[in-house]
């Protein structure tokens, strides 16, 4: 029915998008009518129920897990269905530069770490190929719990307090830390701000050590739980 190194049935990019980001226990499809209508016409997705809500067929769904094989297999981000289709904000972004649709990419994004996770079983922790982009997963989950990430301006000074996720110094593991603007307090607010972003994290597959660094700068290890 489908070959994942190419479009499945001929589905545009919206389309893929749309079945990648349906609900993963229902199937049910939130994209625009338009889009909604070709599935549909293509047998991959049906309405019914009495607000006419459109939810994946068997055939949908079939395509879905071929479509986040592909994914998975070519270490491509979950929002695309192509390599680099989405970027998780690190704290290290230029403010002002996101999309006015950020909020719904992200989403759209966690849904599909959500979906990976339960076709690969790896059930509430973090699959295979979240542990090997992990700055990546790490800072989506973060931005998908709401928590604020830091920014900087074209100079790359810090213009906003929130958290910053790097690479960590053991194989394996991420470090977050919270920055900000100079007079912003945001050292001084970090044991706190870290705190609660460990409790997110843990929530969402990730366990998060705190430490306290040279000169007093807190952050934190994260690693994925087991």
């Amino acid at each position: 029915m489908c070959d994942p190194g190419t479009n499945c049935q001929g589905l545009s990019g919206p389309q893929r998008r749309e079945i990648l980001a349906s609900d993963p226990v229902t199937g049910e499809v939130h994209g625009p009518g338009v889009v909604r209508e070709a599935l549909v016409a293509k047998k991959l997705a049906q309405v019914y129920g009495r607000r006419g809500a459109t939810y994946l067929t068997e055939a949908g769904r079939q395509v879905r897990a071929r479509l986040q094989r592909h994914v998975g297999e070519s270490h491509g981000p979950p929002e695309s269905s192509e390599p680099g289709g989405f970027a998780a904000a690190t704290g290290d972004e230029t403010a002002g530069e996101g999309s006015e649709d950020r909020a719904e990419q992200v989403a759209r994004a966690w849904a599909g770490v959500v979906e990976i996770r339960r076709l690969s079983g790896a059930g509430g922790v973090p699959a295979a190929w979240e542990r090997s982009r992990m700055v990546w997963a790490v800072a989506l989950a973060l931005e998908a719990a709401g928590v604020p990430a830091s920014a900087v301006d074209r100079r790359g000074r810090r213009v906003r307090s929130g958290y910053r996720v790097v690479a960590g110094t053991e194989p394996g593991s991420v470090r977050v830390e919270w920055r900000g603007p100079a007079a912003s307090g945001a050292h001084r607010e970090a044991e706190d701000r870290l705190g609660c972003a460990a409790a997110r994290l843990a929530e969402r597959g990730w366990a998060a050590t705190a430490y306290l660094g040279s000169g007093g700068r807190r952050y934190l290890v994260v690693v994925p739980r087991t």
